[in-house]
């Protein structure tokens, strides 16, 4: 089916008929065993393409492995197929797409997109991605502690950069991901966890410039909402005045009923009796295109009130404390919508006052007796410390100190404990 010679000059070809027609293809000075190798190749693509039958495996792994040159020269004479230039995708082609695709809420898409220019400056936006290495991400995030960012910033990063590389891959881009094994670390920062106690969220309140804007940070503060997505999510449907509940539409876990805490049900009836006719949504004034978190800081500072780090954040951080300390933990985690486990980590945390019950006596902050001259000293344990109210806020519900009784029992649906959850 095919032959091999040699030139005068040492070079090589081999030979071969198909189709009625004599061919030859030039392999330069080639060894042998390779040659011959080439040859027996060369015959057995001629009999398949005869036979009309496909190439054996063996011979496919062969073309595979020719370099271009010799590949080209082959399918120079129709047997076999040209092969077409290898597409090369460049980083800032990867990170185009790779962003255009989310499909995240846009907040999650901002703080993502942060990634992109500590790439971008390392790398190389014209940088072809199939030529990243594990070593070269390694040595970007170096680079960012480095530079001192704060190491939740710097495991947020990885985490993203793991999910671009793992695309890449998936799309077709990358045989293999470079990122798989970059190293992400805690991406949470005990430093900018705050308690924001009910005496200064009080005094927020009152600076506060209208009844909606109370409403909106009272949904963060009392009710533990995610703010903005949640709490402009609520309609006057989800709120029932009737049962005390509130049905929060969206969340990570998917639709949930909260209790309408006493602290929130005054300031839902204010908005509500001013609400314009034929408006369905809770919250109309402060929406999309608002920094609402902006405003919200001007207002602690017209409160005379020193700025917490993470504004809205740290106002359902400190009710996701609350709830933990006066329900079990499971009932405070559906409430809020996330895992026993995201409360741990992101947002339950430990207070003053817990060590200062702790080492005070038993869980109701009674003096525990020490020796027999204290007997009787000691409150009952289903006495309530007196609180004053909250100061200059009426429609604020001070509940700072809680009795053994939980007096939030009467906030209960008649089903108890339990939220009820659809499916």
């Amino acid at each position: 089916m095919a032959g091999l010679t040699t030139d005068a000059n040492g070079t090589r070809r081999v030979t071969f008929r198909w189709r009625g027609k004599r061919g030859a293809i030039r392999i330069g000075h080639m060894p042998d065993r390779a040659a011959e190798t080439f040859q027996m190749h060369v015959g057995a693509i001629v009999a398949a393409r005869d036979a009309g039958v496909p190439l054996e495996p063996l011979t496919v792994t062969w073309l595979a492995g020719l370099s271009d040159d010799l590949h080209a020269r082959v399918a120079a004479t129709g047997l076999v197929d040209g092969r077409q230039a290898k597409r090369t995708h460049t980083l800032g082609e990867l990170l185009d797409e790779f962003y255009g695709a989310l499909e995240v809420k846009p907040a999650t898409k901002v703080t993502m997109e942060q990634t992109r220019p500590g790439l971008e400056a390392h790398l190389g936006r014209d940088r072809d991605v199939a030529t990243i290495t594990p070593k070269d991400l390694d040595a970007w995030r170096a680079r960012m502690v480095a530079d001192e960012l704060a190491p939740a910033t710097i495991a947020k990063r990885c985490k993203v950069a793991r999910q671009i590389f793992a695309r890449a891959q998936r799309w077709g881009m990358l045989a293999e991901t470079p990122a798989g094994d970059l190293r992400t670390g805690a991406m949470t920062n005990p430093s900018r966890q705050v308690f924001v106690d009910r005496p200064t969220i009080a005094r927020v309140l009152d600076a506060a410039p209208d009844a909606e804007w109370r409403l909106l940070i009272a949904l963060g503060r009392f009710g533990g909402l995610r703010v903005p997505s949640e709490a402009l999510a609520l309609r006057w449907e989800d709120v029932d005045f009737d049962e005390r509940t509130i049905r929060v539409p969206i969340g990570k876990t998917g639709p949930r009923t909260v209790p309408m805490f006493a602290e929130l049900q005054p300031l839902l009836l204010e908005v509500f009796e001013a609400a314009p006719e034929r408006d369905a949504r809770v919250i109309s004034r402060y929406r999309n295109g608002q920094n609402i978190n902006t405003q919200l800081r001007r207002i602690i500072r017209r409160a005379g009130q020193v700025e917490w780090p993470r504004t809205w954040h740290n106002l359902r951080a400190s009710r996701a404390t609350e709830l933990a300390a006066e329900f079990p933990g499971h009932v405070a985690a559906a409430w809020l919508g996330h895992t026993e486990q995201i409360a741990d980590k992101h947002y339950r945390m430990v207070r003053d006052e817990d060590f200062a019950r702790a080492v005070a006596g038993d869980k109701c902050g009674n003096i525990l007796e020490t020796n027999a001259a204290m007997r009787g000293a000691a409150r009952a344990c289903t006495e309530s410390p007196k609180t004053p109210q909250a100061p200059g806020n009426p429609r604020l519900v001070q509940s700072g100190a809680v009795s053994c009784n939980h007096p939030h029992k009467d906030l209960m649906t008649p089903r108890g404990f339990e939220p009820r959850f659809s499916g």
